[in-house]
């Protein structure tokens, strides 16, 4: 029996972790082999796509993906989490205008230099930084660099001091940090309030649906084809028998309808489904995956 593959595009609710989401759906559907394409916080909500079957193999590849957010940010306040989960550990009566936070904002723009929150998921020296942090224990700063491709202003209340911002960044970004370093850049201090993943690569909110709404008997439906999981890699169509691919004989120009036109990752089809990914390199074309057909 050919296994059941694809990509199942789930809208995350806040307050449960992306674990409990896949347990949740692993049993409603019945299948064991899910995983994930990069967590949300807890408190996060949004756009979730499950890697169902052979589409675990497609896991390095949808982490890379950018995202799009949507996150609220109270200015005034700051937390231990730099989200509003955590204790709060200051307050300021500093006021912030809507000219103060326009002006400050492409500061966040582009390849940017951040350091992660406190509480996160990143390990130092095998620990997670949250165990640490939880402990009282030193998590060391390690700023990193991140792409922001963008972020709009949506809203801002002056008697509130909130925010909405829009945000389109590289995978890796932590939104918390944004909402942080803009309120030290203010002067007021800040934390991260709410937050909607609204497209990780290709699946917009849109396309998802709640674990509610996802079952034994539509799930199949839901799913997004593993062809159509990474529509920003370019397609080569294959000519040469599958078997070609599933016995890991070497690939050519010739091997495709038309030749690599520059070096990078491409998807190989065939038959109008994905076979494999490979790269094509100087030195000629390289498997990364292979996903066998029925």
């Amino acid at each position: 029996m050919t296994e059941i593959s694809g990509v199942l595009p789930v809208d995350k609710p806040s307050g449960i972790s992306s674990f409990d989401v896949i347990r949740r759906i692993s049993k409603k559907i019945h299948i064991k082999k899910i995983g994930h394409s990069g967590t949300l916080d807890m408190a996060a909500s949004g756009v979730l796509p499950l890697l169902v079957g052979e589409a675990t193999k497609l896991f390095d590849f949808m982490l890379k993906t950018d995202k799009i957010y949507r996150a609220g940010i109270q200015f005034g306040v700051t937390t231990a989490t730099d989200d509003a989960d955590g204790e709060v550990t200051a307050r300021s009566d500093i006021r912030i205008a809507e000219s103060d936070l326009r002006g400050a904002i492409p500061m966040f723009v582009g390849r940017i230099t951040q350091v992660p929150p406190k509480y996160s998921a990143l390990k130092t020296d095998g620990v997670r930084n949250y165990k640490l942090a939880r402990r009282d224990m030193e998590v060391p700063e390690k700023p990193r660099e991140v792409d922001v491709k963008g972020i709009t202003l949506d809203c801002f209340d002056n008697d509130t001091q909130a925010a909405v911002i829009t945000v389109t960044c590289s995978s890796g970004t932590y939104i918390r940090a944004i909402a942080r370093d803009l309120g030290k850049t203010l002067g007021c201090g800040a934390h991260l309030a709410s937050l909607i993943r609204l497209k990780s690569g290709g699946i917009e909110i849109a396309r998802c649906r709640t674990i509610d709404e996802i079952d034994e008997t539509n799930f199949r439906d839901i799913m997004i084809p593993l062809l159509e999981a990474l529509p920003h890699i370019p397609v080569l169509e294959l000519t040469v028998p599958e078997e070609h691919l599933m016995n890991g004989k070497p690939l050519a120009e010739g091997s495709f309808t038309a030749p690599p036109v520059t070096p990078g990752v491409y998807r190989v089809v065939s038959n109008n489904r994905l076979a494999a990914l490979v790269e094509s390199t100087p030195i000629g074309i390289r498997y990364l995956r292979v996903f066998p057909g029925a």
